[in-house]
């Protein structure tokens, strides 16, 4: 048991000091997803996470159990995706984002000042964000009877590729 205090989880541009790759969530709606991702970006010393406003409630129980404490090491903001990543990029941050269809992940050229866009595990990145990524990026898989990963494990899998 732990008691921690719930942090604001609004993002002001003020508060912006990145470790890259910045990482943004698309509508990722499923707790386990979330507290998996939180965990995945603690591991690989991501220090935030950036929410768009249809994505689960971090606080949601399911959401903090699978953090395994990382929920208190991660700051989490809620953000209007689109300002966001139009943000970003005026400061020279190529925005990659995982999709079906792409750019073969082992032949992307992958910069350091980066932000990956991970979208809802149902519906992908909406329409309105894939206009602003700069490639969409694909894991290539060796079974085609599978048609997508779940957005946690795909999150470890370009995480530890853009590492």
């Amino acid at each position: 048991m732990a008691i921690i205090s719930k942090p604001n989880q609004k993002y002001k541009n003020k508060e912006f000091n990145a470790i890259y790759p910045i990482v943004l969530l698309d509508g990722v709606s499923d707790p386990g997803n979330m507290g998996s991702i939180i965990r995945t970006a603690d591991w690989f010393g991501i220090n935030s996470i950036y929410l768009s406003e249809q994505c689960v409630d971090v606080f949601n129980p399911k959401v903090v159990q699978a953090t395994m404490g990382s929920l208190a090491r991660v700051n989490i903001y809620r953000v209007n995706a689109k300002h966001f990543l139009s943000e970003l990029k005026q400061q020279d941050v190529t925005c990659y984002g995982a999709c079906l269809s792409g750019t073969d992940l082992s032949k992307v050229n992958k910069v350091s000042k980066a932000a990956i866009v991970f979208g809802s595990e149902s519906h992908g990145i909406s329409s309105e964000i894939k206009k602003l990524l700069d490639e969409k990026i694909l894991i290539s898989g060796k079974n085609q009877q599978v048609d997508s990963l779940n957005v946690a494990v795909a999150f470890g899998i370009i995480l530890s590729d853009f590492g």
